[in-house]
């Protein structure tokens, strides 16, 4: 029987995450979000929304690698969830600063334009970014603690394993003991 990689069903959950995510936000946008009283289209909306949750579901790998570059299954439990808090807070300053500005960009990008024309970026930029910036914590920490959640039950997983293992080879060596007895020579 050939082994599965185990972030192999994680891709797809990211990915139908990110589709979820995005179809029901360009639904929500186009029915109730309006930009200077102007509607935005289903596809400029899910574009959009693909584009900013497209980028998160991109960032798992660099939020996973702060966290686990400082742990080891050796430290203490206490140990273990503040070990990589450093990298973790790292990691949330350089992507949700790099988040919010590329939110800020897209949206930039996808607003309609009024009846002056498209606000020049840098008059938004900062105003965007930081209608943003709260919403970002909260998704990286959110995926912080699935990153989590993914890891103790793997490990809890292992754990099983080991256990069944070891159970298994109690019993192999208590029928050896009894074949002993019943056979002596």
């Amino acid at each position: 029987m050939t082994e599965r990689h185990p972030a192999g069903p994680w891709r797809w959950a990211a990915l139908y995450a990110v589709v979820v995510t995005s179809v029901s936000a360009a639904f929500y946008i186009v029915g109730n979000y309006r930009f200077d009283g102007l509607r935005m289209s289903f596809g400029r909306a899910l574009a959009w929304q693909v584009a900013i949750y497209g980028l998160w579901a991109m960032s798992i790998p660099a939020i996973a690698y702060a966290g686990r570059r400082r742990r080891t299954r050796r430290e203490s439990p206490a140990n273990r969830w503040t070990a990589p808090l450093p990298g973790y807070l790292l990691a949330c300053v350089v992507l949700v600063a790099v988040h919010s500005a590329a939110y800020a960009w897209v949206t930039w990008l996808v607003r309609p334009a009024g009846p002056d024309g498209r606000a020049q970026f840098a008059s938004v930029a900062g105003e965007l970014m930081m209608e943003r910036f709260p919403i970002n914590i909260l998704l990286f920490w959110s995926i912080v603690g699935v990153l989590y959640a993914v890891d103790h039950a793997r490990a809890l997983q292992e754990r099983e394993r080991v256990a069944g293992a070891v159970a298994a080879d109690l019993v192999r060596a208590q029928l050896h003991t009894l074949r002993a007895q019943l056979q002596p020579h």
